[in-house]
């Protein structure tokens, strides 16, 4: 699973087309009026939000969001969502959840998105009160996690030491 996701002020652009591309099922409900959903030809999906073309900025057109492998087989790489992925709202770091919805207690690995200066990942409940150790994030950015079954697993990402 991998996701993207872009935000634009524009106003909503006409969907793209081509097989597999659909309207976000919440789109019709939400600020992400704009959010299409697409198959990438290999069993996932991915998120996109047109942009205006008229604003300049540093940002690329496109680039790699966070991307989940989960387990081996079409079985294990099922029922694995990503819930949560921005700001803790508890304090410092960057909060990402997990719902195994499958049964299936595989190991994931947790690709980050280029240029996150995350070095830890500290295990936390839904209150964001840390729960179990923490896990060294690679140099290239991942790590991995065992999700529990049909539960949620949380994790808040924390960069270097400030001053560093």
């Amino acid at each position: 699973m991998s996701c993207l996701a872009a935000v634009s002020d524009a106003p909503p652009v006409p969907p793209p087309t081509g097989a597999g591309v659909r309207p976000s099922p919440g789109a019709a409900r939400s600020a992400w009026s704009g959010v299409w959903e697409g198959s990438n030809g290999s069993g996932g999906s991915q998120l996109a939000a047109p942009g205006d073309g008229r604003t300049p900025g540093k940002l690329p057109a496109s680039a790699a969001g966070i991307t989940i492998s989960k387990g081996q087989g079409a079985a294990l790489g099922r029922g694995l969502l990503l819930t949560a992925f921005g700001r803790n709202p508890y304090g410092d770091g960057t909060l990402l959840r997990l719902w195994e919805q499958a049964g299936n207690a595989a190991t994931c690995t947790i690709q980050l998105p280029a240029g996150m200066k995350a070095r830890t990942a500290q295990f936390c409940n839904l209150r964001g009160e840390f729960t179990g150790p923490s896990v060294a994030i690679s140099e290239s950015g991942t790590f991995n996690v065992t999700p529990r079954p049909m539960a949620p697993t949380s994790v808040i990402l924390l960069g270097p030491p400030k001053g560093n």
